[in-house]
């Protein structure tokens, strides 16, 4: 497991009132000629897990562009989220320095049209910045291949135009983010099992957990949900 850490100040400021936990969770399953990259059943699972833990969810399954651009805009209220997690899976491009995540329905984006197709992760990670506790940004990639008949074996399902590469490319979290990337399954598992362990640290649940990378905020000093017992502000000023 790779980890990539940046310096965390937990110096959060409580509002008065307290704020709701937010949870997008979006999965594309297929791509082209029904390319199947993951279960709708899997992703209601791990939206169950977070709503159980007190996360106010919102799924989606083979979503179109206007409609994830919905969802994230949701997420922009008045009163930021104390906590936010936005889960993606499915297939990213990317330029280099800049990456999106594919819809379905994308028609071979450039660089120059992947704005317009596809949900710029820059964009993603700006809008989980809001929250006032930190947020936790996961990306399953897929991998399959196409299966249709007229595609030869080892073409993606998407086809890209220039400037544009598969894949993740370079993330930089800003401040306060945490961003997990993984293959699909192990992302999911993640978020089902693992992410809703109250008053663990996020490198706490991350040790001894193989395939997944992470990057951005990783504060040892501070669990991602406290104990029930533990107010946030009075764990904030702790750590």
């Amino acid at each position: 497991m790779k980890l990539r850490i940046m310096i965390a100040c937990a110096c959060t400021v409580a509002s008065p009132m307290a704020a709701e936990n937010r949870a997008l969770i979006v999965g594309t399953q297929t791509y082209g000629d029904a390319t199947e990259l993951n279960a709708a059943a899997e992703i209601s699972d791990a939206a169950e897990a977070l709503e159980a833990a007190g996360f106010d969810v919102v799924s989606r399954v083979d979503a179109d562009i206007d409609g994830l651009r919905g969802d994230l805009d949701a997420l922009l209220t008045e009163d930021a989220p104390e906590r936010s997690v936005i889960l993606l899976t499915g297939l990213f491009a990317n330029s280099g320095s800049l990456g999106w995540y594919l819809p379905g329905e994308v028609d071979e984006p450039s660089l120059a049209t992947a704005d317009s197709q596809a949900l710029s992760l820059g964009t993603v990670m700006e809008v989980a910045r809001r929250s006032q506790d930190g947020a936790v940004v996961l990306l399953g990639v897929g991998t399959a291949e196409a299966d249709a008949e007229d595609t030869e074996a080892g073409d993606t399902p998407v086809a890209l135009g220039t400037g544009l590469l598969p894949g993740l490319g370079d993330l930089v979290p800003p401040e306060g983010v945490t961003v997990i990337t993984g293959a699909i399954p192990d992302i999911l598992t993640f978020a089902e099992e693992t992410l809703i362990t109250r008053g663990v640290s996020l490198p706490e649940m991350l040790e001894g957990v193989s395939g997944l990378d992470a990057q951005g905020m990783l504060s040892p000093a501070m669990s991602f949900l406290p104990t029930e017992d533990v107010a946030p502000e009075e764990e904030a000023a702790a750590a």
